[in-house]
């Protein structure tokens, strides 16, 4: 048998801590469940340390407090789907928080509903999407509250793991890339001055390569400061102003690979997000509006905004979305089918799995394209400037003697 520490929730929102003697963690969480509790923290206890007592958290210092939807989110779900109230489960989170910004949004939506303002009313934030606030609302008025912050969370989370799939894909590539820029600087300021006097006034002149790098550097040297007062003037309008950011984002699709990619990401989250509404109950033309926000593209707004007003005037949502040229024969086949049998939400949600999938292997398929690019140019870039450093020595060599 083994000792294990626990974090419970009760019914009444409070949090109940201790340590079970068990055969495995999973036994642990089924006795605890069984003990009308609800566990959300199970692990072995540390050998040599008292397990009575309550558990000392380690200090942790943080400058800013970091507010996480996704995990609020994620763990109403959870308590709604075991029977706990909305209040009781803001109640319970809120005294578990991670922070001071999580404690403090949990208290204010519990304040908000005290004060008889409905649930979605009470969520509406700065910073959560109003596709979600719609989504509270369906719930809340089909008595569906649990189902639907299931989607929510559901919706962050593979958001979240999204992020975290592409951070981790680029992290290699991106430190090869660093690599490259500082193999430049390195040979421009430090090996080409070493070298250039070999090369003045002879007869062969300056390699290429060489020649490259020597204005490089005199560019850096002249400009440099100019150069990072503009890349932080820039940076700091995309940091602060809303249309600049904007502009940035409408920039993106003129890009040859990143245009692309970044399109089909925003109809992929179209359609998702569509599925989750219409699946939710809430009409179409607001659940049309209501995904067409979250379709960052300008260009795209503007066919989106276009196939909502022919869904409007009486066109079929296949039809409409067919005019506005964004998605292939086969997504609009879907969709079609779906509207035909009275299953719109189903097959949206299938158009959407659709998308993410090959979303996900485009990426994958790139990054693996990219980092042996990157690797291969870093090596060409070096052999290059070895191969005419030394070619040029030769020839220097040769003509000493004659």
């Amino acid at each position: 048998m083994t000792l294990f520490t626990y974090k419970a929730y009760l019914k009444n929102g409070s949090i109940d801590s201790g340590v079970i003697d068990s055969e495995s963690e999973e036994i642990a969480f089924q006795a605890l469940s069984r003990a009308g509790k609800l566990p959300f923290q199970v692990k072995a206890a540390a050998k040599g340390k008292s397990s009575r007592g309550p558990e000392k958290k380690p200090f942790q210092f943080s400058l800013f407090s970091k507010l996480d939807n996704k995990r609020i989110f994620s763990d109403i779900s959870v308590l709604l789907q075991s029977g706990f109230t909305i209040d009781q489960a803001l109640l319970a989170i809120s005294s578990d928080a991670a922070n001071s910004a999580e404690r403090a949004r949990c208290e204010t939506i519990l304040g908000r509903l005290k004060e008889g303002t409905s649930v979605a009313q009470a969520f509406t934030f700065e910073g959560i999407p109003q596709d979600v606030i719609a989504l509270i609302s369906a719930g809340e008025n089909s008595g569906n509250l649990p189902t639907v912050f299931h989607a929510i969370a559901s919706r962050f989370e593979q958001s979240e793991k999204y992020k975290a799939e592409a951070q981790e894909a680029l992290l290699y590539p991106v430190f090869l890339i660093i690599m490259m820029i500082a193999a430049i600087f390195i040979l421009a300021f430090y090996l080409v001055p070493a070298i250039e006097p070999i090369f003045e006034g002879s007869e062969t002149g300056m390699p290429f390569v060489v020649s490259w790098l020597s204005a490089f550097r005199q560019i850096i040297a002249e400009y440099g400061i100019w150069i990072m007062t503009i890349m932080s003037l820039v940076i700091t309008a995309a940091l602060l102003s809303l249309r600049f950011r904007r502009w940035i984002l409408a920039f993106r699709r003129f890009l040859p690979i990143v245009g692309t990619f970044m399109q089909e990401d925003a109809i992929a989250r179209y359609l998702r997000i569509l599925h989750l509404l219409l699946s939710n109950g809430v009409a179409l033309k607001y659940a049309m509006n209501l995904a067409m926000d979250t379709a960052t593209e300008g260009h795209l707004m503007t066919r989106l905004s276009a196939a909502e007003d022919d869904v409007t005037a009486g066109s079929s949502v296949h039809d409409a979305l067919d005019k506005t040229g964004i998605l292939s024969d086969g997504l609009i086949a879907h969709i079609r089918i779906g509207e035909e049998s009275n299953n719109l939400p189903m097959m949206l949600g299938r158009a959407a799995t659709a998308m993410e999938v090959r979303q996900k292997l485009k990426l994958e398929r790139l990054l693996k394209f990219l980092t042996p690019a990157i690797t291969i140019s870093l090596g060409l870039l070096i052999g290059l400037l070895v191969t005419s450093v030394m070619t040029a020595l030769l020839s220097l060599n040769e003509f000493a003697l004659r």
